[in-house]
């Protein structure tokens, strides 16, 4: 996904990543691209408030079989 995003920046166009954003790492791997691209970085943190639908909707991506870094569990 940075790789992409580095990229599209790179060429003067305007990226949004859906990520979790769970670590510092990734925070800081960001910030290194966005400074290279001169460009600008905005996060945004999204809950949400019903839990159980929540949980409905972090169950209902494990019968896509998707790898670990595409689903949270």
């Amino acid at each position: 996904m940075f790789h992409i995003a580095r990229c599209q920046l790179l060429q003067g166009l305007s990226v949004i990543c859906d990520s979790p954003l769970t670590g510092i790492v990734a925070y800081e791997h960001a910030r290194t691209i966005v400074k290279e691209a001169h460009a600008s970085l905005g996060v945004i943190e999204c809950q949400c408030s019903d839990t159980l639908l929540w949980e409905q909707r972090i169950n209902s991506r494990k019968i896509l079989h998707l790898p670990a870094h595409h689903q949270t569990d």
